[in-house]
């Protein structure tokens, strides 16, 4: 069974959880556990952690990527 991360900065309604848990059951071939995790560092959005894999939806990352992209 593979085990995600999945990381807030609030703890997730459950309507959200179910949303991300349909989009990421597609993903991932196999069983898999969600264990959510609120984390202060995580500003807007969520970052999803599959081993050394790394979804990064946080609004930091959004802007990491702009920054990127204009250079």
């Amino acid at each position: 069974m593979k085990t995600l991360r999945v990381l807030s900065s609030k703890p997730l309604a459950q309507e959200s959880k179910e949303k991300i848990e349909n989009l990421f059951i597609k993903k991932v071939e196999g069983q898999v556990e969600f264990v959510y995790e609120v984390d202060a560092s995580v500003i807007g959005g969520i970052k999803v952690i599959d081993g050394s894999i790394v979804y990064d939806g946080t609004l930091a990352g959004k802007l990491e990527q702009l920054k990127q992209s204009l250079r």
